[in-house]
């Protein structure tokens, strides 16, 4: 271009095929590894991938890791931040990011809030930590909320 910008919609679009055909594919090594690649076949919808393939070169986008974070704080208790998982998007990273998040000792904040809920926490401190969720942790706290009340009968 004339401006000197790269005219991005005249690139050929990468091969995500060659991509992986040059790398070597590394099968899950255990359990959380496992269970890790599971969530992400489900929301990529892609079966061939290795765990240290990028989440997003692998098709992923931002609400996709938000999906990802959501089933790992359910699956694993702990609550990954996005900016962790931005900076190494493989599950191998995300892995570690999961072991760190344990040996720390820290508890999800929604699911503190949900037992505060159902403790019986005055409104003001249940408001004030509220406030603090974005609007994913939000819905994941209702499901929370929803999934633990008993069906009426």
């Amino acid at each position: 271009m004339p401006s000197g910008e790269v005219d991005r919609s005249a690139l050929p679009m990468p091969s995500t095929e060659a991509r992986a055909a040059t790398r070597e594919q590394i099968e899950p090594r255990d359990d959380a590894e496992r269970q890790l690649m599971s969530i992400w076949r489900e929301l990529l919808d892609r079966k061939e991938f290795g765990v240290r393939d990028n989440f997003f070169e692998l098709g992923g986008n931002s609400l996709l890791a938000m999906q990802v974070l959501a089933r790992v704080r359910k699956a694993f208790e702990v609550e990954v931040s996005i900016r962790s998982f931005f900076d190494g998007p493989s599950i191998e990273k995300l892995r570690h990011e999961i072991e760190k998040v344990k040996a720390s000792g820290a508890k999800p904040r929604v699911s503190a809030i949900a037992q505060g809920a159902r403790a019986g926490v005055d409104r003001a401190t249940l408001s004030a930590e509220l406030a603090k969720l974005s609007p994913e942790q939000l819905e994941i706290l209702l499901r929370q909320i929803r999934s633990s009340e008993p069906s009426p009968s």
